[in-house]
């Protein structure tokens, strides 16, 4: 053919025998139809199913080690707040190497993790058992766990538990805390929320308080449903803050029983701030200026007098801010100032209450770690050295 086509090439005289060959080829090349390029992505295959996002194909070989998981989700549905659930987590090394599952990591402490397989041949199976603690917790929650292996594509999988946790009774708040002021002779109460979240009426038996300082009741706001629980401090008000577990019995099987912690914090008739001095070790390096706030909280005017403290060294300050109500005392140690070993520092002030006529306020000072004395060996005996003599 292409000796043809140089015997007719008469009209280009210039076009060699050679430049013809190289054109023959290249035709020759552009018959050959092209091999088609297939990408398979993670978009819908074939019959509508989408693959996970680490899926892999059937038939297709992977280099190295690949983890697949079963399902990276697991839905566990609606659970009873307290409940643990527990799930297995399934998945297959469909690599050609050896999988090694080398962590499991959950990120709260509510999430721990059972003892998993750590080596899969190619094409076997592994697991991993997740135990999830679900005390006190509620409404929609999902926890993640992250499995750490020798995927060369996905060296951190995350798998994750889901659902929904809800309370047979709800009790808001668990804690409650009432705040008696000074000199109050009134008993102070706070209020618990109890909501009956289960279809069955719930019965409430009568409060008991492990502190004979508290009393409670419980008041109906809807029968069955809703309740309210009065927590009262009773009087006189203790000088010290007071605690008490109430406690109630129900007629849940879920829930048979009630605690509910009380505190109640007695306010002082006068706040000190700071409570106590605390100096850095000494003797100071410089002077030191200390200021105290001084808050009345009684019902009378309070007037404050004849500040002292029992080192003749210290310069004390008082100043009045609010007429009977707010003070600052300004207390100012000397440089090298240090507390006598064995000596208590105290500060003090008259006061008009009748129930503190003293306030006190100590001082300390932190210790000073002086290294060691360094004891140096004696040196050794001199020797001496004498001379045969041939005499």
């Amino acid at each position: 053919m292409i000796a043809a086509m140089a015997s007719r090439n008469t009209r280009f005289p210039g076009i060699t025998l050679a430049a013809l060959v190289i054109c023959g080829a290249l035709a020759a090349t552009a018959q050959v139809p092209r091999a088609k390029t297939v990408i398979v992505t993670n978009s819908t295959l074939p019959g509508g199913s989408v693959p996970a996002t680490n899926a892999v194909l059937p038939g297709t070989v992977l280099s190295g080690a690949k983890i697949q998981f079963a399902t990276p989700i697991y839905d566990f549905g609606k659970e009873h707040s307290g409940t643990v659930v527990k799930h297995d987590f399934i998945f297959t090394n469909v690599g050609n190497a050896t999988l090694y599952i080398t962590n499991v990591q959950s990120y709260c402490g509510c999430t721990v993790a059972g003892e998993w397989t750590r080596e899969v041949e190619p094409g076997k199976t592994g697991s991993i058992p997740i135990e999830f603690r679900t005390a006190q917790l509620t409404g929609g929650i999902t926890k993640a766990i992250t499995v750490s292996c020798n995927d060369r594509v996905l060296r951190d999988q995350v798998v994750q538990m889901t659902g929904t946790l809800w309370r047979a009774i709800d009790v808001n708040p668990l804690f409650t805390i009432l705040t008696i002021p000074a000199e109050s002779s009134s008993n102070a109460s706070s209020v618990v929320r109890i909501v009956n979240n289960e279809e069955v009426p719930l019965q409430l038996s009568q409060p008991t308080s492990s502190n004979p300082a508290f009393t409670a009741e419980v008041i109906t706001n809807k029968a069955g449903k809703e309740f309210d629980l009065v927590v009262r401090a009773n009087p006189p008000a203790q000088p010290n803050n007071q605690q008490a577990i109430i406690n109630l019995k129900t007629s849940s099987t879920n829930i048979p029983a009630l605690n509910i912690t009380a505190l109640a914090i007695v306010q002082p008739l006068v706040v000190v701030a700071p409570q106590q001095i605390t100096l850095q070790g000494g003797p100071l390096p410089h002077a030191l200026p200390v200021t105290l706030q001084l808050f009345n909280n009684s019902t009378n005017s309070l007037v404050l007098s004849e500040p002292s403290i029992n080192s003749p060294e210290v310069r004390l300050e008082l100043k009045e801010e609010e007429p009977g109500r707010k003070f600052s005392l300004t207390v100012a140690f000397p440089a090298g100032f240090e507390i006598p070993a064995g000596q208590r520092l105290e500060l003090k002030l008259n006061s008009s209450l009748a129930q503190l006529p003293v306030i006190k306020v100590p001082v300390m000072q932190l210790a000073v770690r002086r290294p060691p004395p360094i004891t140096r060996p004696a040196p050794p005996a001199e020797r001496t050295t004498r001379a045969n003599n041939p005499s």
